[in-house]
């Protein structure tokens, strides 16, 4: 009695209605993982948690085949490459990728930004706003003498056609995972235990076939998340905003193909009147 629990609900089109949130009792789906708040958790915080933490986790540890945190398995060979890398995305995995120790991590962000990302891990940082991004990546690599075989493009524009520029910058056998949906990569989801429908505008239909035994090792890595919050993971920076314009306003950020730094959550229209 009195815990604050959160948690996640499936996406897609007919998704039944007791997954709804106006209603006395709320259900989560069971790869959602509802979980209790611990208490150095800022509630804010626990908001974001079950949809940023399990899509990186399905990102990292599922679609690129990197070995859970405790597992006593080598990580895949070449330079893990984050287009995005201040994304809640981007955040989440980096995070991810340095409790797995990988060794070469490339960061694609705004400059202002390389140092946290340094300090966080990163080897290797570039400006997306840069023309010749994708060249000054590979030739980095180069450099190393590594190659570019984990990608994932953690902001997912259509527009700016973001998996596309972070494809650009890997090997030809590289691993590429973007958060939009791609006819060549794969795109990561934070529920996997049911079949999911989406209706994309500009592409019509699409089936994704759930995905247990993923969801099982994505359950996992979300749990290592919350229980090691604030000491080996953490949302750097949620923007707090409300109102409907901040909500236009990052909507249209992020169909831009803009890289923005952490995450941003908006009020509930209720409880911004309630206020």
């Amino acid at each position: 009695m009195g815990d604050v629990i959160a948690g996640a609900n499936p996406t897609g089109v007919n998704r039944p209605a007791d997954f709804g949130s106006h209603q006395n009792y709320l259900r989560c789906v069971p790869d959602a993982k509802a979980f209790k708040v611990p208490a150095n958790m800022p509630q804010v915080a626990a908001s974001c948690m079950g949809v940023v933490v399990r899509t990186a986790a399905d990102a990292f540890f599922n679609l690129l085949h990197y070995p859970l945190i405790d597992e006593a398995a080598q990580n895949p060979e070449g330079i893990l490459l984050i287009w995005g890398g201040t994304t809640s995305i981007g955040l989440s995995t980096l995070q991810f990728a340095k409790a797995r120790n990988v060794a070469t991590i490339f960061a694609v962000a705004l400059p202002e930004q390389f140092g946290m990302l340094q300090n966080m891990g990163v080897t290797r940082c570039f400006n997306f706003m840069d023309s010749d991004a994708v060249d000054q990546i590979r030739a980095s690599a180069r450099e190393l003498g590594q190659p570019i075989l984990n990608v994932l493009d953690a902001v997912g524009s259509t527009n700016a056609r973001t998996a596309d520029s972070a494809a650009a910058c890997a090997d030809d056998n590289a691993t590429i995972v973007t958060l939009t949906v791609h006819p060549k990569y794969s795109m990561p989801l934070c529920t996997m235990y049911r079949d999911t429908q989406l209706d994309i505008d500009g592409i019509g239909p699409v089936f994704i076939p759930k995905r247990e035994a993923d969801g099982e090792r994505a359950a996992k890595a979300f749990d290592w998340a919350v229980e090691h919050y604030g000491n080996g993971f953490e949302f750097p920076r949620i923007t707090l905003n409300s109102g409907y314009l901040p909500l236009s306003k990052e909507v249209t950020s992020g169909i831009s193909g803009s890289v923005d730094f952490g995450k941003n959550v908006i009020v509930h229209p209720i409880r911004d009147i309630e206020r």
